[in-house]
């Protein structure tokens, strides 16, 4: 969930929060007859930001940076383009 505030024309920024769910799976194959495999979900809390701005008629893209705290610990950026369905 996140809300937007304008900041200029047409340019909005977001914050946001949540839970994460990480699926982690690892395997290892070794000299011989040596094989380990080991897999495990994490939760963790998720904070985001970002911002939105129009490039043409329908489209509009989105920069955002996403932070997760838990055992699984990651940063995410991500570039998206959003095609407006509605209008």
């Amino acid at each position: 969930m996140y809300y937007t505030f304008e900041v200029g024309k047409n340019l909005y920024v977001y914050p946001g929060a949540g839970l994460a769910v990480h699926f982690l799976n690892s395997s290892v194959e070794g000299p011989g007859n040596y094989d380990a495999d080991e897999s495990d979900t994490e939760i963790a809390l998720m904070i985001l930001g970002g911002f939105q701005f129009p490039i043409a008629n329908r489209w509009r893209g989105q920069t955002e940076l996403q932070l997760d705290f838990g055992d699984a610990e990651q940063t995410n950026v991500q570039i998206d383009f959003i095609y407006d369905l509605g209008k």
